[in-house]
């Protein structure tokens, strides 16, 4: 059964991505982090949102995208959430077309990146601010946000 979605008024589906970094508060362990995506897998299939969750050395990157209003939601569960620090937020816009339609919430270990996934997950969270700022500008740097995500495309 398909799934029905809220749309912009002409009919299309409202569909919107939030990419953002954060850091750990605290130590997350496998059985913390398990936790997190069970949680994450659950509300999200619920409000048909996906999307994809990397966790490395104390830094978070997750890029979502839903039906608009159920990403804020979304995205506003995670601004509350106790176990994040220095919350950036890379993209946040609009999109035509969903990337993780059939992830709930995908989950890949650091060593089951590509070298090249790894590099760019690495200069993500070494440079939160310079994205941040970037993002906001309409930098070009957006495309490398877009582009690193899309590297998960396939896998899905």
């Amino acid at each position: 059964m398909r799934q029905a979605y809220p749309t912009n008024g002409g009919g299309e589906p409202d569909f919107y991505r939030i990419t953002y970094i954060s850091s750990a508060k605290g130590d997350i362990g496998k059985a913390e982090l398990d936790a997190i995506l069970d949680v994450s897998r659950r509300l999200n299939a619920r409000d048909a949102v996906g999307g994809l969750l990397l966790y490395h050395d104390g830094h978070f990157f997750q890029c979502f995208e839903g039906p608009r209003e159920a990403a804020e939601d979304t995205f506003a569960r995670i601004r509350r959430d106790p176990r994040h620090a220095g919350l950036i937020v890379l993209a946040s816009h609009p999109v035509e077309q969903r990337r993780f339609r059939r992830w709930s919430m995908a989950f890949f270990p650091i060593d089951q990146l590509t070298s090249r996934q790894r590099q760019d997950f690495v200069d993500f969270t070494q440079v939160e601010a310079h994205f941040s700022e970037a993002a906001k500008a309409g930098d070009p740097t957006a495309t490398l946000i877009e582009s690193f995500v899309g590297s998960f495309r396939g896998l899905e």
